[in-house]
């Protein structure tokens, strides 16, 4: 797990309220220690990169699910997938697209005199 984390260029976190214990070591000892292992190395890498995170990116299935995101990424953008505008802002991060596509420039116009 540990390698596939560090390789790859994004990783979307389902945040529930049991992957939230799991994630911060607050579940039953033994239960859940995927997870557990997981906020692990999660947090080392936020804190490798000094809180500068662009590669974990919280997913909820519902507005109240962001209430039990783990500390360490309460301050990053999650994305509501079933919200449409939501949805589509996620791919745009993930897929390296602009959701409002740059118009084409314009000709320069001459001015008077010059």
């Amino acid at each position: 797990m540990r390698k596939q984390i560090k390789q790859s260029e994004f990783v979307l976190m389902v945040i529930t309220e049991p992957y939230s214990r799991r994630f911060d070591g607050e579940e039953i000892l033994g239960t859940g220690k995927g997870a557990t292992y997981e906020g692990h190395i999660i947090n080392q890498q936020i804190y490798n990169e000094q809180c500068r995170n662009g590669k974990f990116i919280p997913v909820v299935f519902s507005d109240d699910a962001r209430g039990s995101m783990p500390d360490i990424l309460q301050a990053v953008t999650s994305y509501n997938v079933l919200k449409s505008g939501e949805y589509r802002r996620m791919l745009s991060v993930l897929t390296g697209q602009q959701l409002t596509p740059k118009p084409a420039l314009g000709t320069v116009p001459v001015l008077a005199g010059c």
